[in-house]
């Protein structure tokens, strides 16, 4: 199908931006990359009356390493694709586990033009880069002209589509704490096929603290509405990632009651998730591994 025919603005500046979105609100859509944004106008999902195109929007691009308030950082501009997240030497540095994301996303198309803060906007349940920004802890920027606030990614989203961001708010940024040379990073997932949606994704990190027991966080997306963060099986991986038949009966616990409500084939998406957490934790264990010959 055509679009409908809709308003079209496209600010330079962000005081523009806001000032658009101020005047518009939910009577306005926010164009990036478009990679789900034109699909659901050329199918009449979504009927906003004004696009507000941000690709000429000054400053807005590229990932920068900055000292934050709880250490070093990576600040990820609403303008940068996916491919800039696979491909910037900074970021597979300070981020690794985001470049492992962006080489599941669609194709070399789809990631030459989609956003990070695009797809964390647009909150797709399967989509890679909400579940790393979960597994991350990232920080996610809203801007408006009411001001700016940081939201933490596991309370970023709401459900299917859906996040806490207001009508006349933008993805600014993200915000992610750079990684350390004893973290471990993992981040996989299954498709029907290399570019097609994940049905399960699971992404794991791992951060060692002196004297106590690692900061883990496992998050899985594809069993519910949104990306989620498994909270007991990730303290029984901080306290023993070598009992696999532990954690994957903790696992299954955890994830049940998500997956029976949410889509059909749960248990083929349970039996996934089992799959792919054997994947992180063995991983782990060569990383520990290779840390105590060292």
């Amino acid at each position: 199908m055509k679009l409908a025919p809709i308003a079209y603005l496209r600010p330079r500046t962000e005081d523009e931006l806001l000032a658009a979105l101020a005047c518009h609100g939910s009577r306005a859509a926010i164009l990036a990359g478009g990679q789900s944004l034109i699909p659901e106008l050329a199918l009449r999902q979504r009927a906003p009356q004004v696009l507000v195109d941000i690709n000429r929007l000054e400053g807005a691009g590229g990932v920068r390493y900055v000292q934050g308030d709880d250490g070093p950082e990576l600040r990820i501009g609403a303008l940068t694709r996916h491919d800039d997240v696979q491909t910037d030497p900074a970021l597979r540095t300070h981020a690794p586990m985001l470049a492992l994301a962006a080489a599941h996303i669609g194709n070399a198309a789809v990631r030459n033009r989609g956003t990070v803060c695009g797809s964390l906007a647009q909150a797709d349940p399967a989509a890679e880069f909400p579940l790393a920004a979960v597994a991350l802890n990232a920080r996610i920027v809203l801007r408006s002209a009411r001001g700016a606030r940081v939201v933490a990614a596991d309370d970023f989203f709401t459900g299917a589509n859906a996040t806490v961001r207001q009508p006349d708010e933008y993805v600014a940024e993200v915000r992610i704490a750079c990684a350390q040379p004893r973290d471990y990073g993992f981040f996989d997932e299954v498709a029907r096929r290399p570019t097609a949606p994940a049905i399960v994704g699971v992404a794991l990190s791992v951060r060692p603290r002196p004297g106590e027991a690692p900061d883990v966080r496992l998050a899985i997306g594809g069993v519910s509405d949104r990306p989620q963060l498994l909270e007991r099986t990730s303290l029984a991986l901080a306290r023993d990632p070598r009992d696999a038949a532990a954690l994957r009966a903790l696992l299954h616990a955890e994830l049940a009651p998500l997956a029976q409500h949410q889509h059909p084939g749960a248990a083929y998406r349970l039996h996934l998730a089992a799959v792919l957490l054997e994947r992180a934790r063995a991983g782990w264990c060569r990383h520990l591994d290779e840390r105590l010959k060292t």
